[in-house]
């Protein structure tokens, strides 16, 4: 017997049209997406395979469908890791602060960074050579890093010259 998949996962789940309104400028083309939320976390799912998730619910249990798009803590959005890291982030919705080599290091070690005074408080989206890296939350005399616990970097080992792929190319 298959599953019911009518409106699962789609449902608002006391998210308000407004508050994943303020969600649309954080992607570059929200109108291609369906936002579906569960609890207080949103994603992203394309609109052109809506049916296949459909057809997939139905018969199985999905862990996780589309990009992770936030996360309502308290009254305001944390943005979540993976859209940094995806193709739908709209760069000029967040304050962006390119960071040098030993910071982004740091930050991928889950470390404090310490951005520069001028930076304005709230979540700023670090940036090393223009790749964004993640988010963090500048709070005025520190910044919190919201990378992910599990995939930070443990070693310490730091290379004597550093190497970048382009250099290697070229």
């Amino acid at each position: 017997k298959g599953r019911n998949s009518v409106g699962k996962g789609t449902k608002n789940c006391g998210v308000s049209k407004e508050q994943l309104a303020a969600l649309h400028e954080w992607l570059i083309a929200p109108d291609e997406y369906e936002f579906l939320t569960a609890g207080g976390s949103v994603s992203v799912f394309s609109k052109g395979l809506l049916a296949e998730l459909s057809a997939l619910r139905s018969s199985l249990r999905i862990v996780q469908a589309g990009i992770s798009v936030a996360e309502l803590k308290g009254k305001d959005w944390l943005p979540a890791h993976a859209l940094a890291m995806s193709s739908v982030l709209n760069q000029t919705a967040f304050v962006c602060e390119e960071i040098g080599y030993e910071q982004a290091i740091a930050y991928l070690r889950k470390e404090a960074v310490m951005l520069p005074e001028t930076a304005p408080r709230g979540i700023v989206l670090l940036t090393y050579k223009q790749i964004p890296l993640g988010f963090v939350k500048n709070i005025g005399n520190r910044a919190n890093n919201l990378y992910p616990q599990e995939w930070r970097i443990r070693s310490g080992y730091m290379p004597e010259e550093i190497s970048e792929l382009m250099e290697l190319l070229s």
